[in-house]
């Protein structure tokens, strides 16, 4: 894997915000700032079109702040709000679709998400099913009940964003209407239900998201109630993109860079070895809970140190990893 920007690089490992950079005539990299410890800034990604309007890619946080460094991109680049024509929304998290509903009230830009998130927040929208559905969780995890409400991080769901409803939901194949431009739509299921990435083309660039990143390796099933199993649909997610060759990655958090097919070998290996490491637990009998099992995974920054948001996470993706392994068998 290779570092294609420099300046987003030592950006990112000093943690302060990169500058933005044109990455092809008419194409740049807008970061955004985040109140997240740990993560400087998400990426925006400007494009504009044959008829000199702007599209983007994400949103950013819907912060003062965010608001502010958008605005000085915009007149730093020499456009104003009101060439803004779409906003295409990777998935449905809040440093990702966070302005997308202020950046079209002020400009009246259309916003698109692909349909499967769309669903995921029309059930957050239900606070009982919501609820519901938490607490069964909880029980079936194996939680202890004094632990439930701390567990319950409103913000690592998105329910912020409870009444958002897209103007266009996309599918698998959609290019999007951007004169001049072809970028085509690729559904990316596994971090989140319905997130997708998008492939110019005519660039040799994938606008990836969170699907695949440089530096992390994205969490999975990360919100909504999935019909399918995320480890399942995150790993085909990896093939599809894999088919695209070694063309330039932008993604959502760290830096721009080459080599995909490396990136996405090193992030299958790494969820694969966590389904090993759950399913060698699991042999050594005893029937543990998801709790249980979650407790004994070694994660990064070990069991006790993750925040409420990061265990209700490893929660989910042990479970997620169960059924999974159960599935495989």
């Amino acid at each position: 894997m290779k570092v294609l920007s420099t300046a987003q690089h030592e950006a990112w490992q000093s943690l302060r915000q990169a500058p933005i950079e044109e990455l092809r005539d008419g194409i740049w990299a807008v970061p955004l700032p985040l109140p997240v410890n740990g993560l400087p800034s998400v990426f925006s990604y400007f494009i504009l079109d044959s008829a000199g309007d702007l599209h983007l890619i994400d949103a950013g946080w819907d912060s003062e702040a965010s608001w502010s460094a958008f605005g000085d991109a915009l007149d730093r680049l020499g456009f104003s709000l009101d060439r803004i024509r779409t906003v295409t929304v990777t998935h449905f998290h809040p440093d990702h679709l966070g302005m997308a509903e202020r950046i079209r009230t002020t400009s009246g830009a259309r916003v698109g998400l692909l349909a499967g998130e769309q669903r995921t927040l029309d059930l957050i929208a239900n606070p009982a099913a919501f609820e519901e559905q938490h607490d069964r969780s909880m029980l079936d995890w194996g939680v202890p009940q004094d632990l439930w409400a701390q567990l319950h991080a409103p913000s690592a769901v998105g329910v912020d964003f409870a009444e958002f409803h897209a103007d266009v939901e996309l599918a698998e194949g959609d290019v999007l209407d951007i004169p001049g431009r072809h970028l085509r739509v690729l559904a990316t299921p596994g971090h989140t239900s319905g997130e997708l990435s998008l492939h110019d083309e005519d660039a040799a660039i994938l606008y990836s998201g969170d699907h695949l990143l440089p530096n992390q390796f994205p969490g999975i099933g990360l919100g909504g109630q999935p019909l399918t199993n995320p480890i399942a649909d995150y790993l085909a997610s990896l093939e599809k993109v894999e088919a695209l060759g070694d063309i330039e990655v932008d993604p959502g958090h760290g830096w721009r860079f080459s080599g995909l097919r490396e990136r996405v070998e090193t992030t299958r290996r790494h969820h694969l070895a966590r389904s090993a490491e759950i399913a060698a637990i699991l042999e050594r009998g005893g029937s543990p809970s998801v709790w249980e099992v979650a407790s004994r995974v070694s994660w990064t920054a070990g069991w006790e140190n993750l925040r409420p948001s990061e265990r209700l996470s490893a929660l989910g993706q042990t479970a997620l990893h169960i059924d999974y392994l159960a599935g495989a068998r």
